[in-house]
């Protein structure tokens, strides 16, 4: 899905080139009620996840309370159904617990009645990948079928018995209608005339959160639905044939198929509050209207249910839809780009129009525009589409001959930025791990995309993985995906944007390019990790963001020989046909996150930090593509064999490594023109006690360090020393004195040819020497940096904000570490 790029004007031109010919306006024009009724009921994204940011959802989940008097379940003598017709895409079904329930009670008791979904990957006693049902009338068995796996989107799930005491549960493609017919069960049930109520959107009997001792937070709800629901409905003495739900599935009307005096219970939601009654005519449903879930001392939770998605066919011979990915879906800007075209598609029975606006405002972005192709049941099409600066857009389709047949599309989409995260366990833990309680700035503003390992794919195919698309603020976000986008707010404040998350612990570069999958703990890597994601979301990647270990490396030559078969497919590492990403990307931008902590190795570690740094820079004379992003080793370190990854739940871990990365995708993209400070003009002073150096503050910012008077890192080598002798010691004190830094001899004159060296990744440090580390970190040099997302976040911490003040200047090029030899 690589566009060519073009210039604003030429696409400005060809869009409204185009519109003109088709008669219609290429500007803006006004606002879409966003209150309007909708193709669906819509419950939040992340509805049952436990720690969600996003508004009202802290403290809110989404479902309706609806009241059963007025339904009475027949026996399982009588025909009879219940079915629903859902939404729930598959890359969004792991949001938490066990699965999800569409309707009904919990429990297994008298009156039971409900149906729900298992999430893949959970405990078989969830049936993960299936829809269950449940139906238990005064007395007499339950029935319990379940369902085949559920492979799709959307779906028409039918809960049916013939009266002959089999119980089946099957589901019909909304596509094309067939039918996945689930195995039957025996079971002979009872009439059940239970009161009370029955949740919608959820499962359980909850009217008022407070009022079912959750204290107003809704987390006690069963289950609630993260998806979207159109129908829910039951129908008594009709025994309808899987043709008949087949016709239902592909959008003929319910009440041309099921006899209206057989329906008991129905609703057809379209978001809006009358829809939360039987239709006018359903006149065989008696009971009440449903109403949202609240509290009885908060009242109605705000904006947790919606209008939603159409997404079943209008009608069986009318009717318009889009199709694209669940929300959180970003097409990718390159460097540069302003506007971009946007690739749409769908079903219809005609020709189609489209319209696209702001999730939040309704403002229309473009207003109606015939799609340029349309044949036997499908459309598609493009528009250009400026940056969505002001968040997330929704979309209407329509047919052309019949303007009154509109789909809407309400699950936001965007023209954004893209970021890849490619590296090994040092990426996977600061990206993956900690809760420390950055908070978001934009909740929901950004998508996360990554595969869940489940085994092999030379043994397990496909099975191997299960591909995720989320939207960071549903869920406890990690402190590094939530820096991230912090920092990538403080120059983009409100355009979406989109993480494809690629590294995976145990699996070095050379590794890799050889196929050596079975070194990752918890299944293997391939290529195909990265370009099936590519196939899924699209490869209009903005800036990959890369670090590797390169454990696996033999010598600084070797390190580039490794770095230049990775990028580009060439030399003699290369592995020919193999993926490289500056040959896949043409367009992408590239940034190197320069270093890593070390911990009980650091002073190992630094050669091939300096080898990848100096390949790259090299690089970056005649490759414009390529950044380098502040250094980054400041952080708390984990507690594991190489002491070397970011520490969970410490902002010097996860929230500084992405922190540092964001600011490099940053330059990479011309957003951030920060250099990195550094250190210069060592000297002595007259009385030669004391090596003075400068710390050079480029970017308008302050020079400081938390403690100025404990300087660590530092190291000196008199000639009569064989080894490096670090700050803190007996031999001298190190400090901060305005820009300068002082370290004094304790005693006597620093001797000729004394060599002083600031090792970038500090000094070593033992596992599990949190407060030693942290006296490091506060030891360090920063220069301030007003567009630092980490500035305020830090009260209580070692390591300082802004830059950090390390490596020097050598023929022009900023290198890692500083060194200089003392002569008198």
């Amino acid at each position: 899905m690589t566009f060519p790029p073009l210039s604003r004007l030429t696409r400005f031109l060809a869009a409204a080139v185009f519109a003109l010919a088709a008669g219609l306006s290429p500007v803006t024009a006004g606002t879409v009620d966003l209150a309007l009724p909708g193709g669906s009921l819509r419950l939040p994204e992340g509805n049952n996840g436990s720690a969600v940011t996003r508004p009202g959802l802290s403290a809110w989940k989404g479902a309706l309370a609806q009241p059963r008097a007025g339904l009475t379940l027949a026996a399982g003598s009588v025909p009879q159904a219940s079915f629903a017709i859902v939404r729930l895409p598959v890359e969004k079904r792991f949001q938490g617990g066990p699965g999800a329930g569409i309707f009904g009670t919990s429990g297994k008791g008298a009156g039971a009645w409900r149906m729900s979904y298992g999430y893949p990957g959970t405990a078989a006693v969830f049936n993960p990948g299936r829809f269950s049902f449940i139906q238990r009338g005064d007395a007499g068995d339950i029935a319990e079928p379940l369902s085949a796996p559920w492979t799709e989107d959307e779906a028409l799930v039918v809960a049916w018995t013939a009266g002959n005491g089999q119980w089946q549960i099957d589901w019909y493609s909304l596509a094309d209608g067939s039918r996945h017919a689930g195995q039957p069960v025996a079971a002979n049930t009872g009439e059940s005339r239970a009161g009370g109520l029955f949740n919608i959107g959820s499962t359980g009997s909850f009217a008022d959160y407070t009022a079912n001792g959750d204290n107003g937070s809704g987390r006690d709800l069963r289950l609630p639905w993260p998806g979207q629901i159109e129908t829910i409905g039951y129908v008594a003495g009709t025994a309808a044939s899987p043709a008949d739900w087949a016709a239902i599935a592909r959008g003929a009307a319910v009440r041309d198929v099921i006899p209206v005096a057989d329906l008991r219970f129905l609703r057809a939601f379209d978001g809006t509050e009358a829809s939360f009654a039987p239709p006018a005519w359903a006149t065989a449903d008696r009971t009440a209207p449903a109403r949202p879930v609240g509290s009885r001392t908060k009242g109605v939770p705000p904006a947790t249910l919606l209008p939603g998605t159409t997404f079943r066919r209008q009608s069986a011979t009318a009717y318009a839809l889009l199709r694209m990915p669940s929300s959180g879906m970003v097409f990718g800007l390159m460097k540069g780009e302003t506007s971009r075209s946007v690739p749409f598609h769908g079903l219809s029975s005609g020709p189609v129009e489209l319209r696209v606006f702001e999730a939040e405002t309704g403002r229309i972005v473009q207003d109606w525009t015939r799609m340029s192709h349309y044949a036997e049941g499908a459309w598609s099409g493009a528009l250009t589409l400026p940056e969505s600066t002001d968040g997330w857009l929704f979309a209407d389709v329509r047919l052309a001959s019949d303007p009154a047949v509109v789909g809407h599309w309400r699950n936001e989409f965007g023209v954004g930025w893209k970021f890849q995260l490619v590296g090994q366990s040092n990426v996977n833990t600061a990206m993956m791990a900690g809760h420390a309680g950055v908070a978001i700035i934009e909740p929901m503003g950004a998508s996360y995309v990554e595969n869940v390992i489940r085994g092999q794919r030379e043994t397990e195919g496909a099975a191997a993985r299960y591909m995720t698309m989320s939207r960071i603020g549903m869920a406890a976000n990690s402190d590094g995906q939530i820096m991230f986008v912090n920092q990538i707010r403080k120059y983009r404040p409100k355009t979406p944007i989109m993480i494809y998350h690629d590294a995976v612990n145990g699996t070095p570069m050379r590794g890799f390019m050889r196929g050596e999958y079975k070194k990752a703990p918890r299944g293997d890597r391939h290529y195909t990790d990265m370009t099936d994601k590519y196939a899924a979301y699209g490869d209009d990647i903005s800036v990959q963001v890369f670090q590797w270990g390169l454990s696996d490396s033999i010598n600084v030559k070797s390190i580039r020989d490794l770095m230049q078969a990775w990028l580009y497919g060439t030399g003699r590492e290369a592995i020919p046909n193999l993926y490289a990403p500056m040959r896949a990307l043409p367009h992408t931008r590239f940034a190197l996150v320069a270093m890593d902590r070390g911990g009980a190795v650091a002073e190992l570690r630094l050669p091939n930090s300096e080898s990848r740094l100096d390949y790259v820079e090299r690089q970056m004379a005649s490759d414009p593509r390529l950044a380098v992003s502040p250094p980054v080793s400041d952080y708390r370190v984990d507690t594991d064999q190489l002491a070397a990854h970011a520490a969970p739940g410490m902002l010097e871990g996860g929230a500084r490594w992405a922190g540092r990365a964001a600011i490099g995708a940053a330059r990479a993209l011309g957003w951030d023109h920060s250099q990195n400070p550094y250190y210069a003009h060592a000297r002595l002073s007259a009385d030669r006690r004391t090596i003075l150096v400068d710390a050079v503050a480029v970017n308008g910012g302050k020079i400081y360090s938390p403690a100025p008077d404990a300087l660590r890192g530092w190291l000196v080598k008199e000639p009569r020393d064989e080894n490096w002798i670090a700050s803190g010691t007996n031999r001298f004190t190190a400090r901060l004195q305005g820009n300068v830094v002082e370290l004094t001899r304790s005693e006597g004159v620093w001797p000729n040819n004394t060599e002083v060296y600031r090792r970038a990744p500090s000094e070593n440090r033992a596992k599990g020497d949190g407060a030693a580390e942290d006296a490091l970190h506060a030891g360090a040099i920063y220069e301030t940096y007003d567009l630092d997302a980490m500035n305020g976040l830090v009260d209580g911490h070692a390591g300082g904000t802004g830059l950090p003040v390390l490596g020097e200047m050598v023929q022009g090029r900023w290198r890692l570490a500083f060194k200089a030899t003392l002569r008198w």
